[in-house]
């Protein structure tokens, strides 16, 4: 389980990505800098104490220091939504086609099974 600090109200989260419950901010519909951002506000890259000290500053007001060179690094190595998308097409067409070979199963068995009888 991944612990993080959201970037916007400094509360803890489960998922750098997932959604803010308390004030609701959500890294997935944001861009690749504010994604890196909350990857680098989580137990990947820093420590249970300093996750605290963190949100405690993002919660006082004085936020982050982030390290731009940083925050640039780990953006560039994150997939863009297209890379995403063409991910969820494709696990969804394999689920489709894998559906549709169990309905021509199904459908073969029963005929054969009709033909016997």
């Amino acid at each position: 389980m991944t612990r993080a600090v959201c970037v916007k109200c400094g509360q803890g989260k489960v998922g750098a990505f997932a959604r803010c419950l308390s004030c609701h901010y959500d890294p997935e519909k944001e861009g690749k800098e504010v994604q890196a951002r909350s990857l680098l506000l989580s137990d990947r890259y820093l420590t249970v104490s300093q996750l605290k000290e963190a949100g405690e500053r993002i919660r006082s007001g004085a936020g982050h220091p982030f390290d731009e060179a940083e925050v640039g690094e780990v953006a560039g190595k994150l997939p863009d939504r297209a890379t995403n998308a063409r991910i969820g097409l494709l696990i969804g067409g394999v689920v489709a086609l894998i559906a549709l070979v169990l309905v021509v199963f199904v459908v073969a068995v029963f005929l054969a099974l009709r033909a016997l009888i």
